[in-house]
């Protein structure tokens, strides 16, 4: 399981002080939710045109 790696990775980083280690899994688990995010507006607009961007 991918999951339980990554958060024993984490874990163990975090208890060796591994600062570079923490910051490459913070950093490309934000990259991942930000594309993850991304992709969904975009989605979001395709699936229901009604949605619009801007205000009134």
């Amino acid at each position: 399981m991918p999951t339980l790696a990554l958060g024993q990775a984490t874990v163990a980083a975090g208890l060796r002080s591994d600062i570079s280690l923490l910051l490459g899994i913070a950093l490309f688990t934000a990259l991942f939710v930000s594309i993850g995010n991304l992709v969904a507006d975009t989605l979001y607009g395709v699936i229901d045109p009604r949605l619009t961007t801007g205000g009134s």
